[in-house]
């Protein structure tokens, strides 16, 4: 394995409101995903913890220490040209009754099962769910 890795070649980092999304600039110029598309996010929260990750970064750039520059980049360069496709690969995990199935046992699980999960978040898109009744062989 090779000990090539990029160097850092900017010392500013900052967040700017680009039509209605936000971009990430290294001394004034954009960052670009692996694809070339310019890194924009929709939210400052998620542009500024972006931000974070570059200024956060050595002499040498480490994409492993960048997960959120990391998921920005797969949502930008694997999912915008597909997203028809990924949206209904999401979807089919909703036909696994393990979303809506609330057994009783084990009680361990029980502190998992009271957090707002999959359920609380559908429902803030108005998708109701209704937990299934135990399987019997």
């Amino acid at each position: 394995m090779s000990d090539w890795a990029a160097k850092r070649f900017w010392s500013d980092v900052t967040v700017d409101l680009r039509g209605e999304d936000y971009v990430i600039l290294l001394d004034s110029r954009l960052v670009k995903t692996p694809a070339k598309a310019t890194l924009a996010v929709p939210s400052q929260a998620m542009a500024e913890a972006i931000a974070a990750e570059w200024e956060a970064q050595g002499e040498k750039i480490d994409p492993r220490t960048m997960p959120t520059t990391r998921s920005a980049n797969a949502a930008l360069d694997k999912v915008t040209p597909q997203q028809a496709e990924v949206a209904q690969l999401i979807a089919a995990y909703g036909e696994d009754d393990l979303l809506c199935y609330r057994a009783p046992s084990p009680e361990e699980l029980w502190p998992v099962k009271k957090r707002p999960g999959i359920r609380f978040w559908l429902g803030r898109l108005s998708i109701l769910m209704r937990p299934c009744a135990p399987w019997k062989a």
